[in-house]
């Protein structure tokens, strides 16, 4: 993302309030340091490097899918003033 990492979108979500917190989050880092990589636990997310397989990748969406509900709704991130 051209304005902010990853991480720190996660971060900005779960400052705002009414944001419930997505309960599957993946971030991909070319170079994960251990900064980065105890941030995104802390915000509850798993850290993946890049290049991923797109089989991987696959696999762990196909995992969630079962996990989702159906009538879920996606947070439209402009409309709690988030602009990544």
């Amino acid at each position: 993302m051209p304005r902010m990492t990853g991480l720190k979108l996660l971060e900005l979500m779960g400052k705002k309030k009414g944001v419930t917190a997505a309960r599957f989050k993946m971030i991909l880092i070319g170079d994960a340091t251990q900064i980065d990589q105890s941030v995104a636990k802390r915000l509850g997310c798993e850290v993946r490097q890049k290049l991923m397989r797109l089989s991987e990748l696959e696999d762990w969406v196909n995992s969630l899918v079962k996990k989702v509900s159906a009538d879920r709704k996606l947070t439209d991130f402009s409309s709690i003033g988030i602009n990544p």
